[in-house]
């Protein structure tokens, strides 16, 4: 189960990266981890880094996959992003952002949504 859990999530960030790439989004890095703590995807948008977050699921019979990135989830974010601007040596303006995707692999469709300044901003 956890495998299986493990190779939706690398699908979803996947078409994440895709979707960013076809709208012109610079990726900085992919899997960007500190200790514990993983960001899936780095971009630049105009003046901003953005630390994106994404949850896929194959259905909502649970919850729908952005009610996964909690106040617990948001803070290994911003510890992880705070290490990524230690690394680079940034001091500029960030968020964070959430990128949803349901697929539904019988009719082979996926939907994404995406939520920006999901989490704190500095």
């Amino acid at each position: 189960m956890k495998l299986i859990r493990r190779e939706l999530g690398n699908y979803g960030e996947q078409l994440a990266v895709k979707f960013l790439k076809n709208h012109g989004y610079q990726i900085l890095a992919t899997n960007f981890r500190s200790n514990k703590n993983e960001i899936d995807i780095i971009i630049k948008d105009d003046q901003e880094i953005v630390f994106i977050e994404v949850k896929t699921r194959s259905s909502i019979t649970r919850e729908l996959p952005e009610y996964a990135v909690n106040y617990h989830k948001l803070q290994n974010i911003i510890n992880a992003a705070q290490q990524w601007m230690t690394d680079n040596n940034y001091q500029g303006y960030w968020r964070i952002d959430t990128i949803s995707i349901i697929i539904n692999f019988y009719q082979k469709t996926a939907q994404l949504k995406w939520f920006k300044n999901s989490g704190e901003k500095n």
